[in-house]
């Protein structure tokens, strides 16, 4: 970043999030809210700096001749605000399977286990790349879905790719608890008893 028109960007999307009116006037109370991130606060400078650094990531996102675009989805994660979790929310519906699945993983960063987000997160698990399914069942995992069981229950028996299947375990195993351990037991012996009928 650094020529004019970006610079010019820039100041845009700091008067938006500023709340600065027409007249170019920056009021104390509107300065203290855009200081103030979910109960914390930061300095003017600091604050400024995340701003820029959250927007320019998310240019850098929807910017579809962008070279770097799933580093950027990646870069994403790191923010942790109702922008970002929006924005990495539609990118689960992008055309390129690579966005898709670096936005689930994105999503999971930012620890954000709302409903609203396992919905969005739930959708991958049928997606037709199995790098997305995979992404999915892990960002899942990760944020401890229980909503997610039964669905990745279904994956982990019945998963054409392996490699889904494997994700889909890990993320029932850091979920955890009573229902998925007895489903996962019972799904074990089955598995057993079926290998003993045609090894004899």
């Amino acid at each position: 970043m650094g020529n004019e028109e970006d610079l010019d960007w820039l100041k845009s999307v700091l008067s938006r999030e500023m709340e600065v009116n027409d007249e170019g006037k920056l009021f104390r109370f509107e300065l203290m809210a855009f200081c103030n991130i979910e109960g914390e606060y930061y300095g003017m400078w600091e604050r400024v700096n995340i701003q820029a650094s959250e927007s320019w990531a998310m240019k850098e996102v929807f910017d579809m001749n962008s070279s770097v675009r799933v580093d950027a989805i990646e870069n994403l994660g790191k923010f942790r605000t109702a922008a970002v979790i929006d924005a990495l929310r539609d990118l689960l519906s992008d055309e390129d399977a690579n966005a898709r699945a670096v936005a689930a993983v994105s999503l999971a960063r930012t620890d954000a286990n709302d409903p609203v987000t396992v919905k969005f997160l739930m959708k991958t698990l049928n997606d037709k790349d199995r790098l997305v399914r995979e992404a999915g069942c892990l960002a899942l995992g990760h944020l401890q879905a229980r909503q997610a069981v039964n669905k990745l229950l279904h994956m982990w028996r019945n998963d054409v790719i392996s490699h889904v299947r494997e994700a889909a375990n890990v993320a029932l195993n850091q979920i955890g608890g009573p229902e998925v351990e007895k489903a996962m037991r019972v799904t074990k012996v089955l598995a057993d008893e079926i290998r003993q009928l045609t090894s004899s």
